[in-house]
């Protein structure tokens, strides 16, 4: 039997945001101007900040893999959202992403991979570059796909239920372990008064 792969380990606790819950646009662009905000977004991510909680961002860019932006796009919009998180006081420690698609049509990203959500490898890489401890840490996701990543990788998980998954992903992720939110900043309470409660336990 295959030992099971060894999860990475550091020493803070983290929110890992999947991109879409914080922010939104249309398909594949890359144009901050048409980004926005999720409503709440401040106050969250202050009392998420100010808790004691590292904060990063993970997405998959599969727009990358099939040319519809390119890597230098992105790093523009993330740019463009840390300076907004800034503007607040809030630091975002990083934005990790997959570039990669199996049937990509841009060669040097056109494989499998695994850290493309729901593979853990994106919250692993948040351990390793991040030092998140992931067994301390939380994945916000509106994504039921992204729960079994969080599963895999030993992180707690937080679905900000947005009412508009198919019916299939609802189904499938009832077997995972998961906690549910209607909007963001509802999402953050429950992680902090989690929190307080493991600290008065």
């Amino acid at each position: 039997m295959k030992a099971p792969a060894t999860v990475p380990n550091g020493t803070r606790p983290f929110v890992l945001l999947n991109k879409p819950v914080l922010v939104s646009g249309p398909p594949f662009s890359v144009d901050p101007a048409r980004l926005r905000f999720a409503t709440g977004w401040t106050n969250a991510l202050e009392r998420l900040y100010h808790a004691g909680f590292g904060l990063a961002s993970l997405s998959n860019e599969s727009g990358i893999a099939f040319g519809y932006y390119d890597e230098h796009a992105l790093e523009i919009v993330h740019r463009h959202v840390q300076a907004r998180l800034a503007s607040r006081g809030i630091e975002l420690a990083g934005f990790l992403y997959c570039p990669h698609h199996p049937i990509g049509t841009v060669a040097r990203y056109a494989r499998n991979c695994d850290c493309h959500l729901p593979k853990p490898g994106l919250l692993r890489r948040a351990a390793t570059e991040l030092d998140a401890d992931l067994r301390r840490s939380w994945m916000i996701s509106s994504s039921a796909d992204d729960i079994v990543a969080a599963r895999h990788a030993s992180c707690r998980a937080m679905l900000v239920d947005s009412g508009h998954e198919p019916e299939l992903l609802v189904v499938r992720r009832q077997a995972q372990p998961y906690q549910v939110a209607p909007d963001l900043i509802t999402a953050a309470n429950a992680i902090i008064e989690e929190m307080h409660a493991e600290a008065a336990a």
